[in-house]
């Protein structure tokens, strides 16, 4: 099942990159995509998340260089930890979950979602 909202976007967030929240989780988004020849960036389409994460973890393994959290030997973040968490619903999570933020977006390590190895996927509206 599925809902449609209609959202009134004011004049001034028109030609911004939009990022819609069910909870923490990003469920639509219009982001800034950045040409790989000139580096420039431009607005891309709106698109509604079709696939959601299934707690693999893969987004905070494998991190370069210097990180605020840090890495273990594997250079994975040190805040990527296995849980088990019961939603007020009955619905049992089961995963890899970062363990430093509540919010999305705060750390900003994460692969692309476009990323083979992530599951997630999204489709323009």
């Amino acid at each position: 099942m599925s809902y449609e909202i209609i959202i009134r976007v004011p004049k001034w967030a028109a030609d911004k990159p939009i990022t819609v929240l069910a909870g923490r989780e990003v469920i639509a988004r219009r982001i800034n995509i950045m040409n790989s020849e000139t580096r420039e960036l431009s607005l891309g389409p709106l698109e509604h998340k079709d696939i959601r994460c299934n707690f693999c973890g893969y987004c905070c393994r494998n991190i370069t260089g210097d990180w605020i959290h840090g890495t273990d030997e594997e250079d994975t973040c040190l805040k990527l930890e296995y849980q088990e968490m019961k939603l007020p619903d009955g619905t049992l999570l089961k995963g890899w979950m970062c363990t430093a933020y509540p919010a999305p977006f705060s750390c900003v390590v994460g692969k692309d979602p476009d990323d083979v190895k992530c599951i997630i996927r999204y489709k323009e509206v």
